[in-house]
């Protein structure tokens, strides 16, 4: 058994081709249930009521160094956003200490929305960035799929189980 320790490197894709001009740096899109708030007889209150399988919108920022050809791709919102994050994660044998390398990849889909012009000064990154709405995220870890998200498709998985077989079935 290993333990993660830190991610050692990262390369990003737009489909096969790697971009050049991004930060080092990618904020991922938070996940989040989406909720109800009940109230009823019986109850001591309110509860909030997660609905299973039901995700907030999701955004995510494609940061740049510098206004680039590569930013220009990002933001042909008819073209959809297609990015793949691909790192060598480094891990530790706790038992003896020996380090390696597990496979992180993560599948980004979706649409421009907006681009942030970031700033202009001399001898300085300008930092712009382009938003897009995320409505597919794929996040495998040494091989396996952890989680898998396609609003368009009904898909919503977790360590490779479909959480929402007994839906599907239903509807």
């Amino acid at each position: 058994m290993t333990q993660s320790e830190i991610l050692n490197n990262f390369n990003v894709y737009q489909g096969k081709n790697k971009v050049i001009g991004c930060t080092s740096e990618f904020t991922l899109p938070d996940i989040e249930t989406m909720t109800e708030t009940i109230n009823a007889l019986g109850l001591l209150g309110e509860v909030e009521v997660p609905a299973i399988g039901q995700i907030s919108n999701m955004e995510m920022d494609i940061p740049f160094l510098n206004w680039a050809d590569s930013l220009y791709s990002f933001f042909n919102v008819g073209a959809g956003v297609n990015l793949t994050l691909r790192g060598a994660m480094q891990v530790v044998n706790p038992a003896n200490g020996a380090r390696s390398f597990k496979q992180l990849r993560i599948v980004i889909k979706g649409a421009a929305k907006k681009i942030t012009g970031g700033t202009l000064k001399p001898g300085s990154p300008g930092n712009p960035s382009v938003t897009t709405t995320v409505t597919y995220i794929l996040v495998e870890y040494d091989g396996q799929k952890k989680l898998e998200i396609d609003k368009y498709n009904g898909v919503f998985k977790v360590n490779g189980k479909d959480v929402l077989s007994d839906v599907a079935k239903m509807c």
